[in-house]
């Protein structure tokens, strides 16, 4: 199976409007989507994501898209990892043997089929 990383990374912060304030005012990123519990933001290529998490263990994610969710998912399964969370058929969060997280969804899979 193959996998491609995409150029999107999201991280989850206890203190939501100091982060998003953080990485506008002092680093210049720019803000391109802003809702109560996720930002979108970029600079020079890179787009990462901040998400709002009340308590809890706070993750870090990247992203990988692949060519046949199903495949993939048995593949991921088979070498120890977890899914800890579907999306929808075609998405889904998954932790690696280590405790990594990350996002794995289908190629052409549209945001509203997440």
């Amino acid at each position: 199976m193959s996998y491609t990383i995409t150029p999107f990374v999201a991280f989850q912060v206890s203190e939501y409007e100091g982060a998003v304030a953080f990485y506008k005012d002092v680093l210049g990123f720019e803000l391109i989507k802003y809702s109560d519990t996720e930002s979108k933001m970029a600079k020079d290529g890179f787009t990462f994501y901040i998400e709002k998490k009340e308590a809890g263990v706070l993750h870090t994610f990247f992203e990988l898209v692949t060519p046949d969710i199903g495949i993939a998912k048995n593949e991921m399964l088979k070498a120890g990892c977890i899914v800890t969370h579907e999306y929808g058929p075609k998405s889904m969060m998954v932790a690696d043997p280590y405790g990594f997280r990350f996002h794995l969804y289908e190629q052409g899979t549209e945001l509203s089929d997440i």
